[in-house]
């Protein structure tokens, strides 16, 4: 593992998202992914239910509105994620870890200046803690 402590992981819990946009619409909001998985388009949701909550999923640049009401959440979790101030993580000594739920946190990584283009962090999935 290479990292940076000027290279953070940015993290902000979806339920500030959920909140703010009402869970009636993200569970209304169908969006499609920008490129094919395992050969087909599938529209998807971006709030949908599970057995102990909700997983939501948001990804400006891969999923795109496919409704009215898409339209309507992209725009409502834009403007309130421009509200948010992320936590932010730097993965920089070999031996950090950083645990998320995917289902629940946005994360992303900052930008990379050119000097820290080598920057390698190894990335696993969990199907469940217990």
């Amino acid at each position: 593992m290479t990292g940076y402590a000027d290279v953070p992981t940015l993290l902000l819990d979806g339920k500030s998202i959920f909140d703010a946009v009402t869970l009636d619409i993200l569970t209304r909001a169908i969006f499609k992914p920008r490129r094919p998985r395992n050969g087909a388009l599938a529209l998807l949701r971006l709030c949908e239910p599970t057995s102990d909550g909700y997983c939501f999923r948001w990804d400006e640049l891969f999923l795109k509105p496919a409704s009215k009401i898409g339209e309507l959440a992209s725009q409502r979790i834009k403007e309130n994620l421009d509200k948010c101030e992320p936590l932010k993580i730097a993965l920089a000594r070999v031996g950090d870890t950083l645990l998320i739920d995917n289902w629940r946190m946005l994360h992303a990584r900052s930008p990379i200046p050119a000097e820290r283009e080598n920057r390698k962090i190894q990335r696993i999935y969990l199907e469940s803690l217990q």
